[in-house]
């Protein structure tokens, strides 16, 4: 992706490895990460989370939640 375009290949079922001609989902602008893709992909496919580009610079605190699914029994 270092284009800024996400792309997607139809891949054939079968017994030999048949991929279709890629296709560009979308561009984005993503932060660059160190060792780590700056996305990720939910297990369905419908959706997609990313890291972005841009920093907001009045940015003062991060607030990091831990056992969040804890709290979704409650």
């Amino acid at each position: 992706m270092p284009d800024g375009k996400l792309m997607a290949v139809e891949i054939k079922a079968g017994g030999t490895f048949e991929p279709g001609v890629p296709k560009t989902l979308f561009e984005v602008v993503t932060a660059r990460a160190i060792a780590t893709t700056p996305f990720d992909v939910s297990t369905n496919g419908q959706r997609f989370l990313f890291m972005s580009g841009q920093v907001d610079q009045n940015l003062s605190s991060l607030t990091v939640v831990l056992n969040w699914t804890a709290d979704l029994k409650q």
